[in-house]
Formats: structure tokens, C-alpha cells, sequence
């Protein structure tokens, strides 16, 4: 039995800095544009110069509550800043300005959807992350290394920018939940207008802690094993890929019967997720945790009125209206995923829903193909025709008209898929235009009678052109079929397929035209058209 392997159970907790929406530093002027000459956006304060003191920007506040309100925090009466104190060329007071004892909020929760199949696409499943503790700090600089002249030099635009942590309890257990959860939380950001959440401009960082246990935890076992911490990881892709790899690094580890080291890691290799160790963390560092005595304490219920003026309610915010396309509107994860979610405006969702309406479809509706109807197809069609801002009422199709669509196909399904894009393109270009009437005039309609398709499958067959270019892959077909090979029969069959399918302008079944074809060139012959 010994030499069994144990079954681990990954434990996650993430560490989130969020570089906070405003013109200015938390404690100084300085402007905060990105990618700007290096040293150009430094006060004196930012570079700490003796005498000068911080002055608390009031709208990085107001942020920060705002994003705690909507994560369901609990806003503390008092909130304090402290210094941590360590040493880093590019930390130029020997200090961080942070809130480590006080901070402002406690006790949120982020429900969200994620992916946990990547090659099922219809996988979807919904967790709640625990929101630990919302503080405000302030960022380093940055060091820059020049290997040819063996120098590192130093540039001050990002200190003393504002940022906004926020650290969530081992409550995660695998990459790709880790990163549905900091998916939703940019989404929710953006939406608040308190982070770009650009991870590519370091706007927003990730660090993950990581440990295994077994699984499935033993009843009423809490207890968590030896974490690492993997540091800065830039990228949603990279955070799983991250988290994954370090689960089994430290599944192997356990398993060759050796402890797993407390240590700090880098990121290595983005497309693996491979970790490298950069120091250990057996021994407690000693920050000296003071408190900020230039800085007085906050009252965060005084400035709660400002940071409440324009936040929406929670079936508003991203999450709450995921859920509710979920639940009543059936969208599949990958529709529920994109950024177009969070990115329009709520007249839009308004919209589909008055569609969904006058379309009488019932509630919940069951079909997955309204979301890919209506975020690629219709907003699609915005988006190209009249530009990334455009909304769906500047379209010009009617609520009525777009639910006479759905109607037709979602509800019915009386069309394809392929027939309804080029319905909505004629819809957009003509917005007066009925549906039904279209469908009707052009005789679009789905064919699904399996004799119907017999015929008129027979008929392109025998087409001359059709059996006269395709003469070999007929021959090659029954050759196939004679030796049992299956595989590179069917690719000959999705061929015909696909060159039915186009000459009958996508009005006949797919499914039932797949077993026509098969079962026709099964037969060796096709039987004339009557």
C-alpha cells in the first residue's frame, strides 16, 4: 500500500492589486499616465524626501468603498494606515504606506462562473471566493536591469500610485477556478469604474498561494498544508496555467514522501506554468508594523454617501446579471465569459429582455443559442456596422421585430443557424424588415423531413458537375468502406455534406442530412431525382 500515490486536492488564495482609477497618487499630485518617460511623474514626496508629508486622495477612498459595497463587505468603523517597513532599491522612504491591522473593509464574497472542462465548452459551474480583507496601499517603483553595463536603475513614475488589495481565504482549488474568479473581478471593476484591470500595463497583479491537502478532506479537517507563494503573474492564461502546475509540483512532492518548502516563486514560463524558487520564507520576516503617524485615522461612514451616489444594484453588477442570464435566459459559459457582458450598457440587457418577451419564450428559457444570438450576432452586427459604442436600440430593429427573430430562431428553431446571421445582416440593413415575411419570401425555412432532404440531396447528386468532380472521392469512398475504414469514409461523407448543405443554402437540417448523405453513399448508388 505504501507505494500508492494519494489523491491532493489543491487549496488557493490569491493577493490582488488593483491599481485604483484617479489622475493623481494616493498621497501626493503626480500624475499616473502609463508608459511615460522614466521619472517624470515623481513628487518629492514620491521619492521621499525629508520634510515632506502625504496628503490622502479622497476619490481613491471613495473607490475602494465603492468596490467593497459591491463585493458585500463589511465596511469597518475605523480604518488606519500603517508602515511596513523592508528595503527595496525602488522604495525609496524603507517603507510601504499600507493597511495591515485597519483596513477598510472585511467579509465579502464574489460569487462567479467558471470553465472547468477547457474542452468542453459547455461546462460551466458557479463558486463563491471569500473576500478576506479590502485595504488601500500604496505601489514601489520599478528597477530596471541593464545586464551590458551590470546596472540597475531605478524609476519612480509608479511609486506611491494607488492601490487597492484585496485577499481572498484558500477557498479555490484549481487554476482555471482562480481565474474565472479574477475574470469576474475585473469585469466588477471595470463596471465600477475603479480599475482599468489591465494586467498587460501592470494595472492589475496577481500573486497566488498555493497548497495541497488531501482529498477529499477528511470530515470536519480544515487544516491547510505548507504554502508557496508564486509572485506577479501577469496574465489570466498564465495564473492558471501558474496554479495547476505547482498543485502537482507539490502532489509529487508529497508523494515521494518529502515535505514542501515555504518559499516565494517566479513565474518561469508563461506557456507551461512552470515556477522557479526565488527565496525561502522559513523564516518570519519582521516588517516593524507602526502605525502612519503623519496619516490621522478614517471614518469610512463619512465618506460613504459619496462612494454609494452612482453604484448600481447588485442584479446591475456583473455577477448579479451573469447569474441572472444563467438562470433565466440559459446562456452557456463561453457567451457568460465574454467581456461583452460587463462592457454594455444596461439598456442593452433591457432590450433582450423586452425580446425575450415579445417573443413568448417561456422562462427559463432552455436553448443555449440565444447568447450566442444576441452577443455575437446581433451586438456583433453593432459593433461593425455602427461601432464598439453603438447600443442595441441604435440599430433600429424594433424590440418587436428582434423578438419575431427569436421567435423564429430560438423558440421554433425554423431556421439555421447560417440562415439566421444572414437574416439579421438583411435585418440591420433594413430595420423595418418583418422576419417571418423575409423567411417566407425566400423560403428559408428548415427542412427536416428526412424524404424531403432524400430528394433533394438526390438532385444536387446528380448534378453533372457534382458526380463528374467528385468521381474519385465516390471510388475512394467504397474502397474505404470495404476495408472497415470508418474514419476516412466519414471524412469523405462530411464532404458531400458540407457541399449539400451550401447548395441548399443551409435550409435543410444538418442532422438529418449527415444520415441522409451517409446512408445514400452507403447504398453505392444515389436514386435518381423524381
Amino acid at each position: 500500500m505504501s507505494g500508492l500515490k494519494r489523491l491532493w486536492q489543491g487549496v488557493i488564495g490569491l493577493e490582488v492589486h488593483a491599481q485604483i482609477s484617479s489622475a493623481s497618487k494616493l498621497f501626493s499630485a503626480s500624475p499616473t499616465a502609463f508608459n511615460m518617460p522614466v521619472n517624470t511623474q515623481v513628487s518629492l514626496f514620491d521619492a521621499a524626501i525629508p520634510g515632506t508629508l502625504p496628503v490622502l486622495n479622497q476619490r481613491c477612498v471613495e473607490l475602494t468603498l465603492k468596490t467593497a459595497l459591491a463585493l458585500n463587505c463589511r465596511i469597518n468603523d475605523v480604518s488606519a494606515f500603517d508602515r511596513k517597513h523592508y528595503f527595496y532599491a525602488d522604495m525609496p522612504a524603507g517603507y510601504q504606506i499600507t493597511q495591515h491591522f485597519r483596513p477598510l473593509a472585511n467579509h465579502g464574497r464574489l460569487e462567479f462562473y467558471w470553465q472547468p472542462d477547457d474542452n468542453d465548452p459547455t461546462s460551466i459551474a458557479e463558486s463563491v471566493a471569500d473576500i478576506v480583507q479590502l485595504q488601500l496601499e500604496q505601489d514601489s517603483g520599478r528597477s530596471l536591469h541593464d545586464s551590458e553595463r551590470q546596472l540597475s536603475l531605478i524609476d519612480l513614475n509608479r511609486a506611491g500610485v494607488a492601490l487597492m488589495e484585496l485577499i481572498t481565504g484558500p477557498t479555490l482549488t484549481c487554476g482555471a477556478e482562480a481565474a474565472g474568479f479574477v475574470r469576474e473581478l475585473v469585469d466588477l471593476l471595470r463596471c465600477l469604474g475603479a480599475c482599468t484591470g489591465s494586467l498587460a500595463e501592470g494595472a492589475l497583479r496577481v500573486d497566488a498561494n498555493v497548497s495541497c491537502r488531501p482529498a477529499p478532506p477528511a470530515a470536519g479537517d480544515s487544516g491547510l498544508g505548507v504554502r508557496t507563494e508564486i509572485k506577479n503573474i501577469n496574465s489570466l492564461a498564465a495564473l492558471a496555467r501558474a496554479i495547476d502546475f505547482e498543485v502537482a509540483r507539490q502532489a509529487a512532492v508529497l508523494d515521494a514522501g518529502e515535505e514542501v518548502i515555504n518559499e516565494t516563486r517566479a513565474l518561469a514560463d508563461d506557456a507551461t506554468g512552470r515556477s522557479v524558487s526565488m527565496r525561502d520564507k522559513e523564516r518570519v520576516q519582521d516588517y516593524r508594523f507602526m502605525p502612519e503617524p503623519n496619516l490621522p485615522p478614517l471614518f469610512p461612514s463619512d465618506l460613504l454617501p459619496a462612494a454609494s451616489v452612482d453604484l448600481p444594484p447588485p442584479d446591475q453588477l456583473p455577477p448579479g446579471l451573469r447569474r441572472r442570464l444563467r438562470q433565466e435566459l440559459g446562456f452557456s459559459y463561453q457567451h457568460l465569459a465574454s467581456s461583452v457582458v460587463a462592457a454594455r450598457p444596461l439598456a442593452d440587457w433591457r432590450y433582450l429582455d423586452a425580446a425575450v418577451t415579445a417573443a413568448k419564450l417561456s422562462r427559463p428559457v432552455t436553448s443555449p443559442h440565444l447568447g450566442r444570438w444576441f452577443v455575437h450576432c446581433f451586438l456583433g452586427n453593432c459593433f461593425r456596422l455602427l461601432g464598439e459604442s453603438a447600443a442595441a436600440e441604435d440599430s433600429g430593429i424594433s424590440v418587436e421585430s428582434f423578438g419575431a427573430f427569436l421567435s423564429l430562431a430560438v423558440d421554433c428553431a425554423m431556421i439555421s443557424e447560417e440562415v439566421g446571421e444572414r437574416l439579421l445582416e438583411r435585418m440591420f440593413a433594413q430595420p423595418s424588415m418583418d422576419p417571418l415575411a423575409e423567411v417566407q419570401r425566400l423560403n428559408w425555412f428548415l427542412t427536416r423531413n428526412p424524404t424531403e432532404v432524400a430528394s433533394r440531396f438526390s438532385q444536387f447528386f446528380h448534378r453533372q458537375d457534382i458526380a463528374s468532380k467528385n468521381l474519385d472521392q465516390l471510388v475512394k469512398y467504397g474502397k474505404f468502406k470495404l476495408r472497415g475504414n470508418s474514419k476516412k469514409a466519414s471524412v469523405i461523407e462530411e464532404r458531400f455534406l458540407a457541399l449539400f448543405m451550401e447548395a441548399a443554402e443551409y435550409t435543410v437540417d444538418r442532422t438529418v442530412a449527415a444520415k441522409v448523405v451517409a446512408d445514400i453513399l452507403q447504398s453505392g448508388v444515389a436514386p435518381p431525382p423524381s
